[in-house]
């Protein structure tokens, strides 16, 4: 930036009272422990990978996980000329396929309707985070939550007003 942008910069921002910039070159996480959150995922990669040779855990951890770090570069470019990449990204699919396994089985353990709804809704969200929260996958979540919630608060609930 040339002195002359500096200045332009600086008066904007004083006008928007902002005294401050941060800037940062990089991220990176210090020492091991990543909260809990990060041991509930390396625990689900461990048990993912269980009895698997690397290349076959590696093809689960990304369906499952949506992470391809352990993946040979050579089997995702056979996922993307086969044009199944997309089995590799969590997407609302995974999360619908994921509340309907948990809700289905709460159900045939005759567990109560209303704690059967509340435990699916937790174990959805808890899915979503240990998957890193795409987009795609919180959508779903929020029209999940919707949708186990309804019953909840007396509401009804209809398919058509789930799809857009």
């Amino acid at each position: 930036m040339s002195s002359g942008d500096l200045v332009v910069r600086d008066s904007y921002l004083a006008t928007k009272k902002i005294s401050a910039l941060v800037e940062a070159r990089s991220v990176k996480p210090v020492g091991e422990e990543r909260g809990w959150i990060g041991q509930v995922h390396r625990r689900t990669d461990v048990a993912l990978s269980y009895g698997l040779r690397p290349r076959e855990a590696a093809v689960v951890r990304g369906m499952v996980l949506g992470d391809r770090s352990l993946m040979p570069e050579q089997l995702q470019k056979s996922f993307q000329r086969s044009g199944i990449t997309h089995v590799l990204a969590i997407s609302g699919q995974h999360v619908v396929i994921v509340a309907a396994v948990i809700y289905f089985a709460m159900r045939i353990l005759a567990i109560a309707p209303t704690i059967g709804a509340g435990l699916t809704m937790g174990l959805v969200w808890l899915y979503i985070l240990i998957a890193g929260a795409p987009p795609s996958a919180i959508r779903a979540g929020v029209v999940a939550t919707f949708v186990l919630a309804a019953p909840l608060l007396g509401r009804q609930v209809s398919p058509l007003h789930c799809t857009n």
